[in-house]
């Protein structure tokens, strides 16, 4: 009996989180475009694009999304729902709501950015393109012979002796 009501317990959760997942993933992702011939009226969708303009950034937030592919459309949102610490224009965003096609505008109730600068190398992190390539540049001949090479003053601090640690006394 004791080992009854714990398994059953953790079934429940189990089940319970399957359950959430599956209603999250059927919510359809579409962009400004699809979601702008009406077909998706009044229905919860993941609605995908860029910030294009904020007209308020506090709660409700109120804010113009562009289409990722189609720059020329753009869609109201309105969203209350805390403010993203990367809320800002020209930032890839994730809105999950209902579109009201009376009013034309995207009434939101979760909000996700994403920065993708945050995952590719760039200069001011000192990994500039030719550092994320490994040094070279393919199909440049003038590299070729640099391919697996390193530079000088690299050398000398893969060379120099590991730190030592001292000698543990019994």
């Amino acid at each position: 009996m004791k080992i009854a009501i714990p398994g059953v317990l953790i079934l429940v959760g189990v089940i319970g989180l399957i359950t959430m997942g599956v209603l999250q993933g059927a919510i359809p992702e579409i962009g400004v475009d699809a979601l702008s011939s009406g077909a998706f009226d009044g229905e919860t969708v993941r609605l995908q694009g860029v910030i294009h303009a904020i007209e308020t950034d506090v709660r409700p937030m109120r804010f113009t999304v562009r289409d990722l592919e189609n720059r020329e459309m753009t869609i109201v949102a309105t969203v209350d729902d805390h403010r993203p610490d990367i809320f800002k224009v020209d930032t890839d965003v994730a809105v999950i709501g209902v579109f009201d096609a009376k009013t034309q505008v995207f009434e939101g109730t979760k909000i996700f950015t994403k920065c993708p600068s945050k995952y590719e190398a760039t200069d001011s992190m000192g990994m500039g393109s030719e550092a994320a390539r490994g040094g070279a540049s393919y199909g440049d001949d003038a590299n070729e012979e640099s391919i697996g090479q390193t530079e000088p003053a690299l050398d000398e601090k893969l060379a120099a002796p590991a730190v030592q640690s001292p000698p543990i006394e019994e």
